[in-house]
């Protein structure tokens, strides 16, 4: 959806959006009238709202028709509102909703003008501060000679807010304005440098806001982004040298660089030739599918620049898309949905041709919601152009890109104009609105509330993945995408199917006879050489082989990075890892055999994962390695219920398609500061699917929430989860205390002991992803914060040992 690089600019989208039924601010008044269950008491209280001459009693009435998605009724009841109050709320925003949508920056400021002449009540507002805001903008948009840069002066001055000024001050640079963009830079980083100095706390450090309010801008955060931003402008102006410092300061003081920010800075190096210190985050940022295409286009050369030649540049390359391609499978799980059918349709595309989903039964189709005026939608098609140029010669992949909830009297010249200009290849599908009920139909049928948002359909009509918003990242969200295409034209393979046959290319280790072996039980667990909880694994493995002497067990190398080879896999196996596996190992083929007809179509994509195959060759369990000693002992013993097993198994997909779901709604509460709300629906979510409460995200979620609101009963929550599930969450348990303490949150020992506990768990299970000196000094922290000072410097010492060990190391 939609994202803000200032919280601010939210009350923009709340200001315009109040012309329309689909938003409105939140009233005790309205409130009450929505949970009324008496119908008639309801009408009534209508009616007599709606006969007071008290803007605020009539307006009321308004609001709720809005929130009841009532539209015919709320635009009735808004027009009689706009009549009867020509000075009032909806007066003035039908006034402010045709500035807005004026282009011309002539005709936009005429409107400001006589906005701020007939609503004097408004002025010097916040409302009316977005408005000069947007006239200045609109200024600040036109090139060349038709630029009118006093205009906007005269209108940035009367923006307060630093972080709306930025917008403009980017818009500026955008249209090649840069000694404008210049000078309001210098003279925000003058006026944030003054606050920082001031040191008053209140500006400082502003202080949490309110639930429901935005948060007061940060000024250090602010100062780093006009640092980089003025960096950007001098390196346009050509000083590129000058740039340097300010990118530098900007990107090194900031805990999270974005990637926006950090291919900026990136550019920046490239630009003074500052490769060493470029080249590994241009990597990085090719690992992660979050390059431009200019980062691409220099990686060669600051691949030479680093490494004196070329050599190792092509196996640098096949590692960087091999690693893209299994992060992104290893993502795209989240996005499953429980499936069901999709709801069909018949809409007119831009050729005025009539597409119906029915008719593509058979065929992997994808559905993106999106329109003209969505920033969002439109950074993501460049990407989505991609994906179809990839698909463009398979027949069995359908792309459908539906325009809705489109805001100009003709949204269909404006499609067609912006899809003409920006040359794209898309079949966009018109889902207009409904004269009738002023709805957009089908999207209204897909539960959508956002956009951007994708639906992957399967062959049979049903939906298999369901993914809003987009967060850059063209390569990774092509990947992504291309992974949930495969998986959605799949045949699944469940508990009691039979095994796929068994093919690898070549065996490493043991000796495997003819694959998997009728007549015996047979275990297949999927590995990598660079996957660490695979590795802590094996000494589990090779223990239930040796216990199982009839049964045979498999490690089957898959997703290795592309560098590895047949040798370096053979080096691995007779290193002391690979000593440890006392069983039989082999590795997938180029074309990711055994990946495709036994990992993927389980809907699993992360390994560790094993397949348990029994005497009759049917597949009887599926899961992670760690938990498959009850399930293996009750196979060997003749005593498992395949039906039974197929049925917890598909509960358990079930289960976590809707888990994985939960993400959008419940980030909103958390960015919203809406804690009792999101625990609410957490409560209705589990007495709804009483599984679902220590589940993966819907445990994080309570544990998050309870720890903002009750952290005595988050500690509880997590203490009980750890003795429920099979693989405590220790991790994100810890992950959120670090984050507390970082934060300076004010919890109770309880909570620093959990943290204490928490990690204690992750050094003892996961000894290889951790660092002891690292973990123990964050221990010491969480027992000062517990007040146990003696505990603390335990844990200090302890800490201390480990480092002078790995200087010994170092130095021998």
């Amino acid at each position: 959806m939609q994202k803000k690089l200032f919280r601010p600019l939210l009350s923009i989208g709340l200001l315009f959006g109040l012309y329309s039924a689909s938003a409105q601010p939140r009233s005790p008044q309205v409130d009450s009238l929505v949970n009324m269950k008496d119908t008639a008491v309801v009408q009534a209280r209508l009616d007599q709202l709606l006969k007071s001459t008290k803007e605020s009693d009539f307006n009321t009435a308004v609001y709720y028709y809005a929130r009841q998605n009532d539209v015919a009724n709320f635009e009735r009841t808004r027009d009689i509102a706009i009549t009867r109050f020509p000075q009032g709320t909806f007066a003035y925003i039908q006034v402010g909703n045709a500035l807005v949508g004026e282009k011309d920056p002539v005709k936009k400021e005429a409107l400001l003008k006589t906005l701020v002449k007939n609503f004097p009540d408004h002025d010097h507002d916040h409302q009316n501060a977005m408005y000069y805001f947007d006239v200045a903008n609109t200024y600040a948009a036109q090139k060349g000679k038709q630029a009118n840069l006093p205009k906007v002066k005269e209108y940035a001055a009367k923006v307060d807010d630093k972080g709306i000024l930025s917008i403009i001050v980017e818009t500026l640079f955008t249209n090649g304005h840069t000694q404008l963009a210049s000078a309001l830079t210098q003279e925000m980083m003058d006026s944030l440098k003054a606050i920082l100095a001031s040191g008053d706390p209140n500006l400082v450090n502003p202080a949490p806001p309110q639930p429901g309010q935005p948060p007061r801008p940060d000024p250090k955060r602010l100062y780093d982004h006009y640092s980089l931003l003025y960096a950007r402008i001098l390196n346009k102006q050509g000083h590129p040298a000058e740039a340097l410092p300010y990118a530098k300061q900007a990107y090194e003081s900031t805990k999270t660089p974005s990637w926006d920010f950090t291919r900026e800075y990136v550019n920046i190096l490239l630009a003074n030739h500052q490769y060493a210190e470029a080249f590994p985050l241009m990597v990085k940022a090719c690992r992660q599918g979050q390059a431009t295409p200019e980062i691409k286009e220099k990686l060669k050369e600051a691949y030479v620049s680093t490494n004196g030649s070329t050599n190792g540049y092509d196996t640098l390359l096949a590692s960087i898309s091999a690693e893209l391609r299994d992060s992104a499978n290893a993502q795209v799980a989240k996005y499953a949905t429980t499936k069901s059918p999709a709801p069909t349709f018949t809409l007119k595309n831009l050729l005025g041709q009539t597409v119906s989903l029915e008719s593509l039964k058979g065929k992997v189709v994808i559905l993106d919601f999106w329109a003209t005026w969505c920033g969002p939608c439109k950074r993501s098609f460049p990407a989505m152009q991609q994906a179809v140029n990839k698909y463009k010669e398979d027949k069995g992949v359908v792309f459908l890109f539906i325009d809705t909830w489109e805001r100009a009297k003709d949204p269909e010249a404006g499609v067609k104009e912006y899809i003409a200009t920006s040359k794209y290849s898309f079949n966009v599908l018109l889902d207009l609105q409904d004269p009738t009920t002023r709805k957009n139909n089908v999207v209204e049928s897909y539960k959508v509330s956002g956009i951007p948002t994708k639906f992957i359909i399967d062959k049979n009509g049903d939906i298999a993945y369901r993914l809003t918003g987009f967060s850059g990242g063209d390569d990774f969200a092509v990947e992504e995408l291309s992974a949930m295409i495969e998986s959605a034209r799949d045949k699944p393979l469940s508990i009691g199917d039979d095994a796929p046959p068994f093919k690898v290319a070549y065996w490493l280790k043991g000796t495997p006879g003819p694959g998997i072996e009728p007549g015996k039980i047979n275990i297949v667990e999927f590995w990598a050489t660079w996957c660490q909880p695979c590795l802590a694994g094996i000494p589990h493995l090779s223990h239930l082989a040796e216990e199982y002497k009839n049964v045979k067990v498999f490690g089957i190398s898959v997703y290795e990075r592309a560098a590895a080879t047949q040798d370096s896999l053979n080096r691995f196996i007779n290193g002391p890892k690979g000593q440890q596996m006392q069983y039989i190992v082999g590795a997938d083929d180029t074309t990711r055999y055994m990946v495709s007809n036994w990992l993927k179509p389980t809907g699993q994509r992360g390994i560790p994962f094993a397949i348990i195959v029994d005497k009759q060759g049917k597949i009887a369990w599926m899961g992670h390695p760690a938990t498959m000693d009850k399930p293996l002992q009750q196979i060997a013993a003749g005593q498992w219920d395949l039906k039974i097993a197929r049925r917890q198994f598909e509960e358990n997909k079930r289960l976590d398609s809707i888990d994985g779901a939960i993400i959008p709604e419940f980030n909103d509460y958390l960015n919203n500061n809406k804690y009792q709300a999101g625990l609410k629906a957490i409560d209705a979510l589990v007495v709804k699917e009483p599984g679902l409460k220590y589940r993966h995200f819907t445990g994080h979620y309570t544990f998050v929430l309870l720890l903002d609101t009750d952290p005595e009963k988050a500690v509880a929550f997590a203490r009980a989860e750890w003795t429920a599930a099979d693989i405590p969450d220790w991790k994100s348990v810890s992950d959120m205390l670090l984050y507390s303490k970082e934060h300076k949150k004010n919890l109770p020992p309880s909570a620093w002991l959990l943290g204490v506990d928490a990690l204690q768990a992750e050094l003892d299970h996961y000894p290889w992803s951790m660092d002891p000196a690292t973990t123990y000094d964050q221990m010491a922290s969480f027992e000062t914060l517990a007040g146990d000072k003696q505990k603390a410097l335990d844990y200090s010492q302890k800490a201390l040992d480990y480092k002078t060990i790995s200087v010994k190391s170092a130095n021998p």
